[in-house]
Formats: structure tokens, C-alpha cells, sequence
């Protein structure tokens, strides 16, 4: 599966890698189900950090001996709350996960362009010996210092 970081940063540059399998990534689409998303996770997290305030709150209350009661019904209700969206993002990452599933693995700068290894260009030799032809792999950085 391919990076989910990746796909929301640089969703242009995935296509191109893809598209040298002959896969088209609906990038539009990507882009949609991306929006779909965010908004419900910064929701999440805006309604946590809500409800651990409100706990901290109830702590505090508690040690001076204040009526906490309504800071209790204010916590129950940021809990539920935060149930909802939290099941809503979960539908939305569930949705944009079985689409990231169905995406191919992206291909190595160092592999040769095509759907599979029945692209590759092969070549016969005067001495009757058959090899492909590929691009040349480039040193690492380990490899080329020693």
C-alpha cells in the first residue's frame, strides 16, 4: 500500500510514478476523499482537547469542593459528541483506505517503465547469450564512498 502521507503531499508526483505502469490515479478524486477527511479529524481533535480540559476543570472543581455537576454533564456531552465524529471519520478513512488498496506499488526509479516484467525489451547477442535491457541502477550513497 502506498504511503497514506505520501498520496495527501504529493498526490501529482504518485500519478506520474503510476502512470509508468499505465495506471491513471484519479487525483480529483483523491483531492475529494482528502476533504472529506480533514475537516472530521480536526474536528476530533478539537472536541479531545475539549473534553481533556473539561476533565482537568472537573479535577480542579473537585479539590477546591465546588459543584461539579455541571462540568460532569458538560464531559458526557463532549463524550458523545466526540463518539459521533469519531465514527464519521472512521467512515471516511475506511472509504479512502479501500481506495488506497486498489492503487499498485509504485515503481522504483531504477525499474523500467510498464505494467510488468512482459515490457521489459529483450535482445539476443551475437554470442547467442539473451539479456533485457534496463535502466542502469545508481550507486548508494554506502556503495560509492568505499
Amino acid at each position: 500500500m502506498i504511503d497514506p502521507k505520501l498520496l495527501r503531499t504529493d498526490p501529482d508526483a504518485v500519478a506520474r510514478n503510476l502512470a509508468r505502469r499505465g495506471f491513471v490515479l484519479d487525483v480529483s478524486a483523491l483531492r475529494a476523499l482528502e476533504e472529506k477527511r480533514k475537516p472530521w479529524a480536526v474536528e476530533v481533535d478539537r472536541l479531545r482537547a475539549e473534553r481533556n480540559a473539561n476533565a482537568k476543570a472537573v479535577g480542579m472543581a473537585k479539590a477546591r469542593g465546588e459543584d461539579m455537576t455541571a462540568l460532569i454533564a458538560r464531559g458526557e456531552d463532549l463524550t458523545a459528541k466526540l463518539s459521533r465524529t469519531e465514527a464519521e471519520l472512521e467512515g471516511v478513512q475506511r472509504e479512502l483506505e479501500q481506495w488506497q488498496l486498489g492503487l499498485p506499488n509504485l515503481l522504483d526509479e531504477s525499474v523500467p517503465d510498464g505494467a510488468d516484467e512482459s515490457c521489459a525489451i529483450t535482445w539476443k547477442s551475437v554470442s547467442g547469450s539473451v539479456g533485457s535491457i534496463s535502466r542502469p541502477r545508481r550507486a548508494s550513497p554506502a556503495r560509492a564512498s568505499s
